[in-house]
């Protein structure tokens, strides 16, 4: 994972964006624009596949709350949330009525200035007023149903659109694009993902923390656990337990067959709430995934100055590392669990995500987004 590079951070707007290489510098076009109208610019929000992914699914959470707190953007969306709150993961989908819940809606019946496509998908022809965030480009590697679908409806969207603007939330993500599409350049920026303040937690941390929510290979839950039960083993009676919020994938025959030492309980089924508690409790967090989009848990444990575990070869974006990161290069599981003894000894780190904007100022950089595809003739 590559550092991050303070003199390729352009400002957008109000906001700080991570540049990509070659990127251009798009704040005069985005900064006062003679002529384009200050009313309410209508969006219509298509996150139709957001809520596949729970970080994705957060992450559209956070900005439209943003995005309608500002007051600068009529927004409609049809963006549903029943199939997480059947499994009980993310309450907050209801989005306490910000956005309106609309799983029917077309934006073809409602008047509206900019269409935005939020969910790793885009329109076959992109028009002069169409934003597309794409959030990541793993679904190119793969072979599943899923993959293919993101294929078929993603890139050849931005292929043959000619218009119309393209946001990746990471300079990673960027670069990926332009190695696939050079000729986006032009309408290409970054904006990444937001964090939240006022989260910081000075409670006792007392456990090491692994999200289980997903039985993806990539997230290489047996890494984690292998090197838990290396630092037990080494740490004796002062080891820490691990707690795994969500099971998906990890059973008690995978737990055994990797932990020989150390104490292991299972949180099956954690809300929002309880997810957070069991955070700002947390002495550190293991992430050993092989590839993300952006990383989203590595900025919810920076919100709370939590340390955060990780293997610095893997194709992680560079954006969500802040002070509470603890790089392990591979995966030697003696190394992981010395990071891990080494990150439980740090304690709480306060103002770990300095480096990256609020979501209010990641909502003020797609508002100004959001006029000048208004503005367009």
């Amino acid at each position: 994972m590559a550092g991050r590079d303070p003199s390729r951070i352009p400002q957008v707007g109000a906001m700080a964006c991570p540049s990509f290489s070659g990127a251009l510098d798009h704040s005069e076009q985005l900064g006062v624009m003679s002529g384009v109208p200050q009313r309410p610019v209508r969006v219509f929000l298509d996150a139709r596949f957001a809520v596949r992914g729970l970080g994705i699914a957060s992450a559209t959470c956070r900005l439209t709350e943003a995005i309608r707190a500002s007051e600068q953007v009529a927004l409609r969306s049809n963006f549903s949330s029943g199939g997480w709150n059947r499994r009980g993961q993310l309450e907050t989908l209801r989005m306490s009525g910000f956005l309106e819940l609309t799983p029917a809606a077309d934006p073809r019946t409602w008047g509206r200035d900019v269409v935005h496509y939020y969910g790793n998908t885009a329109p076959q022809l992109m028009g002069r007023r169409t934003l597309v965030t794409v959030h990541d480009l793993m679904s190119l590697r793969g072979t599943t149903a899923k993959s293919r679908l993101y294929q078929a409806l993603l890139m050849p969207g931005l292929r043959r659109g000619r218009r119309g603007r393209v946001v990746a939330v990471s300079s990673q993500t960027a670069d990926e694009l332009l190695q696939v599409l050079p000729e986006l350049r032009p309408r290409l920026q970054v904006i990444t993902h937001g964090r939240r303040e006022g989260l910081f937690s000075a409670q006792p941390r007392e456990h090491i923390l692994l999200f289980g929510g997903q039985s993806d290979p990539r997230k290489r839950v047996s890494l984690a656990l292998s090197a838990y039960s290396t630092y037990a083993a080494t740490q004796g009676a002062s080891a820490l337990p691990l707690v795994i919020a969500g099971r998906a994938g990890i059973t008690p025959s995978l737990v055994a067959a990797h932990v020989t030492s150390g104490r292991v309980r299972i949180d099956e089924n954690p809300g929002e709430d309880a997810l957070s508690a069991v955070m700002a409790r947390a002495a550190c967090l293991l992430y050993p995934s092989s590839e993300e989009g952006f990383g989203l848990p590595i900025v919810e444990a920076g919100e709370m100055g939590t340390p955060v575990v990780f293997d610095s070869s893997a194709r992680l974006p560079s954006e969500p590392i802040g002070g509470h990161g603890f790089p392990v290069d591979g995966t030697n599981r003696q190394d992981w669990a010395r990071a891990i003894a080494a990150a439980a000894m740090q304690g709480p780190v306060p103002n770990a995500l300095d480096h990256l904007p609020t979501w209010d100022q990641v909502a003020g950089a797609y508002v100004e987004v959001y006029r000048l595809l208004a503005a367009a003739p």
